[in-house]
């Protein structure tokens, strides 16, 4: 029991594999770290409750002492617990890198506090079934951008052979034809199809200067968007700033992932529709990718973290979670 102290009170979570600590004070504003086993709190730097306003994940081991006070607590121990574990689970970070050792070297860096890395196609020129499988098996989830077009019959034998990678999320370009065979190639795995709608990158003029289109920006995400949600699609890429337009239009029936995720005052770059990550949650995104301003930080850890709690907020005021 070293570093207990009066007043401080734990929570038996599940099936006696985890304990919360944390002080009794705190818990009604606390945030928690998204550890799931004592394992990555020590990775992690065994953090204390003394020097963040937060609870930690432990072992099992002090159950006994505290379980009189389980009862007072437990409700708002897992709810806080489980509000962090999920904005955790919901920060996808790129591995825009040009090598699997550069990949790992972010990997190791954010273990403990990212877990979902999306491959996209810098790496992609380099990633190996087994790099994939590695961070598949090491508790991670893996999203490849890989924005599949091609002929159907090419897409649907493509998707299939993803599908049993157990890679968790899967882009493709959102054209209705593409759209089908990516969805007959999934089958009846898990894995999730996600359609991309217009690249965050992109605004109206240049989608009329080099697509032909003459609409809003706003109307080409919602036509391929529901495109998405008429052929079996599971979600869209879209930014921050048509999430709720989507959210209105499909009936809450498709997850959002929405890149181009920047902090309030962040150095102008080539996303042109940015919004900060509390802006996106609120207004309907499901999962966020967060990379430059993650990896260029002075301390990444730190800056996911940071994330994670904006996110937490964010979806605490959004009321539910999604997916």
């Amino acid at each position: 029991m070293e570093g207990w102290k009066s007043g401080r009170v734990g929570c038996y979570i599940g099936s006696g594999i985890s304990l919360l600590q944390g002080y009794s004070n705190t818990i009604s504003k606390s945030k928690c770290y998204p550890f799931k086993t004592r394992n990555q709190w020590e990775r992690a730097g065994r953090p204390r409750p003394y020097e963040y306003p937060s609870f930690v994940v432990t072992d099992g081991l002090e159950i006994g002492i505290n379980y009189p006070i389980l009862k007072l607590h437990y409700v708002t121990c897992w709810e806080n617990l489980m509000s962090q574990l999920d904005a955790a689970e919901r920060l996808i970070f790129p591995l825009d890198v040009a090598s699997i050792e550069e990949a790992k070297h972010y990997i190791n860096l954010l273990d403990g506090v990212v877990s979902f890395f999306k491959i996209g196609m810098e790496l992609q020129m380099v990633t190996t079934p087994d790099f994939i499988q590695e961070l598949i098996d090491s508790g991670n989830r893996v999203f490849l951008d890989y924005k599949y077009l091609d002929i159907p019959a090419t897409v649907e034998r493509a998707v299939r052979r993803v599908s049993e990678m157990g890679v968790s999320f899967l882009t493709i370009h959102g054209n209705t034809a593409n759209n089908r065979a990516a969805v007959a190639g999934r089958g009846d795995s898990d894995l999730k199809i996600m359609a991309v709608t217009v690249l965050t990158s992109l605004n109206r003029e240049e989608l009329k200067a080099f697509f032909g289109w003459s609409g809003t920006v706003e109307e080409l995400v919602l036509q391929r968007a529901k495109s998405a949600m008429d052929t079996g699609c599971d979600g869209v890429i879209a930014s921050g700033a048509e999430t709720r337009a989507i959210k209105e239009l499909t009936q809450d029936k498709l997850l959002i992932v929405t890149p181009g995720i920047r902090p309030a005052g962040y150095q102008e770059d080539d996303q042109k529709r940015r919004i900060t990550a509390e802006q996106a949650i609120k207004a309907g995104a499901d999962y966020l990718v967060i990379g430059r301003p993650i990896r260029d930080a002075d301390d990444p850890r730190a800056q996911a973290l940071e994330f994670i709690g904006e996110m937490d907020g964010a979806f605490r005021s959004r009321g539910r979670h999604h997916g």
